[in-house]
Protein backbone atom coordinates (compact mmCIF):
# COMPACT_ATOMS: atom_id res chain seq x y z
CA UNK A 1 0.00 0.00 0.00
CA UNK A 2 0.82 3.33 -0.54
CA UNK A 3 0.71 6.84 1.37
CA UNK A 4 -3.30 8.09 2.42
CA UNK A 5 -5.08 11.02 3.02
CA UNK A 6 -7.60 12.08 4.99
CA UNK A 7 -11.02 14.35 3.33
CA UNK A 8 -12.65 15.95 6.28
CA UNK A 9 -16.29 17.17 5.82
CA UNK A 10 -17.78 19.68 7.75
CA UNK A 11 -21.35 20.22 8.58
CA UNK A 12 -22.61 23.90 9.47
CA UNK A 13 -26.00 25.12 10.12
CA UNK A 14 -27.55 21.81 9.78
CA UNK A 15 -29.29 20.14 12.31
CA UNK A 16 -26.58 18.36 14.69
CA UNK A 17 -29.40 16.84 16.99
CA UNK A 18 -29.23 14.00 14.23
CA UNK A 19 -27.28 11.95 11.99
CA UNK A 20 -26.21 13.41 8.61
CA UNK A 21 -25.38 11.47 5.72
CA UNK A 22 -23.51 12.67 2.91
CA UNK A 23 -23.19 11.11 -0.47
CA UNK A 24 -20.26 11.67 -2.33
CA UNK A 25 -19.33 10.27 -5.59
CA UNK A 26 -15.64 9.04 -7.32
CA UNK A 27 -13.90 10.75 -10.47
CA UNK A 28 -10.48 11.18 -11.74
CA UNK A 29 -8.27 9.46 -13.91
CA UNK A 30 -7.07 6.97 -11.10
CA UNK A 31 -9.09 3.86 -10.84
CA UNK A 32 -10.90 2.94 -7.84
CA UNK A 33 -9.95 -0.68 -6.27
CA UNK A 34 -6.57 -0.11 -8.78
CA UNK A 35 -5.34 2.66 -8.03
CA UNK A 36 -6.45 3.58 -4.81
CA UNK A 37 -9.48 2.42 -2.33
CA UNK A 38 -11.29 4.57 0.20
CA UNK A 39 -12.71 3.20 3.55
CA UNK A 40 -16.22 4.59 2.97
CA UNK A 41 -18.38 3.09 0.08
CA UNK A 42 -19.87 6.12 -1.31
CA UNK A 43 -21.20 8.08 1.72
CA UNK A 44 -20.28 9.34 5.11
CA UNK A 45 -22.04 9.52 8.19
CA UNK A 46 -21.61 12.50 10.69
CA UNK A 47 -23.31 11.49 13.39
CA UNK A 48 -25.58 13.46 15.94
CA UNK A 49 -23.47 15.85 18.20
CA UNK A 50 -20.63 15.55 16.16
CA UNK A 51 -19.58 18.50 12.85
CA UNK A 52 -17.27 16.21 11.14
CA UNK A 53 -17.18 13.24 8.92
CA UNK A 54 -13.95 11.89 7.18
CA UNK A 55 -12.97 9.86 4.25
CA UNK A 56 -9.60 8.03 3.97
CA UNK A 57 -7.89 7.39 0.52
CA UNK A 58 -4.98 4.61 0.37
CA UNK A 59 -2.70 4.66 -2.63
CA UNK A 60 -2.91 0.76 -3.60
CA UNK A 61 0.48 1.78 -5.70
CA UNK A 62 3.96 3.62 -5.31
CA UNK A 63 4.31 3.57 -9.07
CA UNK A 64 2.18 3.95 -11.94
CA UNK A 65 3.04 4.05 -15.95
CA UNK A 66 0.67 6.83 -16.23
CA UNK A 67 1.38 10.46 -15.51
CA UNK A 68 -0.33 12.69 -12.99
CA UNK A 69 -2.89 10.30 -11.73
CA UNK A 70 -5.57 11.61 -9.70
CA UNK A 71 -8.47 10.62 -7.79
CA UNK A 72 -11.82 13.09 -7.55
CA UNK A 73 -14.19 13.24 -4.82
CA UNK A 74 -17.25 14.98 -5.53
CA UNK A 75 -20.29 15.99 -2.67
CA UNK A 76 -23.45 14.71 -3.96
CA UNK A 77 -25.76 17.90 -3.31
CA UNK A 78 -29.21 17.34 -1.81
CA UNK A 79 -31.56 19.57 -3.64
CA UNK A 80 -34.19 19.29 0.01
CA UNK A 81 -30.92 20.67 2.29
CA UNK A 82 -28.98 22.46 -0.16
CA UNK A 83 -27.74 25.58 1.06
CA UNK A 84 -25.57 27.12 -1.70
CA UNK A 85 -22.29 24.88 -1.49
CA UNK A 86 -21.45 21.59 -3.30
CA UNK A 87 -17.31 20.67 -3.26
CA UNK A 88 -14.66 18.36 -5.16
CA UNK A 89 -11.95 17.91 -3.31
CA UNK A 90 -8.89 16.58 -5.72
CA UNK A 91 -5.55 14.34 -4.79
CA UNK A 92 -2.81 13.52 -6.52
CA UNK A 93 -2.18 9.83 -6.10
CA UNK A 94 1.19 9.73 -8.06
CA UNK A 95 2.91 12.30 -10.04
CA UNK A 96 6.02 11.49 -12.96
CA UNK A 97 9.01 13.54 -11.70
CA UNK A 98 10.99 14.69 -14.85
Amino acid sequence: MGQSCTFTIKRSNVDSLKDLTVKFKTGGNAVRGRDYVLDQTNFVVIKKGETTGKIKLTATVTKVSRVNVYALISIVVDKVHYNGGGANIATTIYKQLP
